[in-house]
């Protein structure tokens, strides 16, 4: 009996041991999948979902693939970093797949949103943390009257499908409240209205949350080819 327990036992490891191989090399296969269709400098982080791996492998559905990159250069914005989970991926092939839905977060420096602010001709700008997730600061020199000031507005972000609109809420010159002249005076200099452009095939911007370092977008899509 203890040589049938030990069988059994050595069995079940053998068993895990191949299905853990198994789905290693699956996600090598995913990540360089993603890498070639996104045009990624380095291959990104691949994580299955599912135990066994085996037996989701043999319907060729896999309920949740997560994908992680860094530093990923995605329809002219440099992002800092990207997560990516895909549910239910159909296996086409062996470099081929198609996720029936995609959810995603990408984390976009300041300075790429600046980037994007100048593009609009809004001038010399920088974003930065506003102290909430709902807030932006933006600052920059105004002219008034022949003077120059240096002021930060903090804007309150709203999203509109892929829009980020930008209002301010108050202005500030040396961490103080500005003249109630000089805020009517610069008008609505601080306002800024852009497009997210569209990344990883993702068409919808579900939310975004201002963080220390950087803004994070959250994006939706279906039916998101692999390969």
């Amino acid at each position: 009996m203890r040589k049938l327990w030990i069988g059994v036992i050595g069995s079940l490891v053998m068993l895990v041991a191949l299905d853990f191989l198994a789905k290693t090399i699956a996600e090598q296969k995913v990540a360089d999948a993603v890498q070639a269709r996104y045009d990624l400098a380095a291959k990104p982080n691949v994580d299955i979902h599912g135990f066994p791996f085996l037996l989701e492998a043999a319907t060729r559905r896999l309920d949740r693939v997560d994908v992680h990159a860094e530093s990923v250069q995605v329809a002219r914005v440099e992002l800092a970093e990207a997560e990516l989970r895909m549910h239910n991926v159909r296996v086409e092939s062996t470099s081929s797949a198609v996720a029936e839905t995609v959810d995603a977060d990408a984390v976009i420096p300041y300075s790429e949103l600046a980037d994007l602010a100048q593009d609009l001709g809004r001038g010399d700008v920088t974003l930065a943390y506003g102290g909430a997730p709902d807030t932006l600061a933006v600052s920059g020199t105004v002219s008034v009257l022949g003077q120059d000031f240096d002021m930060v507005a903090y804007t309150r972000v709203r999203v509109d499908d892929s829009t980020l609109t930008l209002r301010t809420t108050r202005v500030e010159i040396d961490g103080k409240p500005a003249p109630e002249q000089l805020v009517q005076a610069i008008g609505n200099r601080f306002d800024l209205t852009f497009r997210i452009p569209k990344m990883f095939d993702l068409v919808t911007l579900t939310g975004v949350e201002m963080r220390p370092d950087g803004v994070v977008v959250g994006m939706t899509g279906s039916d998101i080819a692999l390969g």
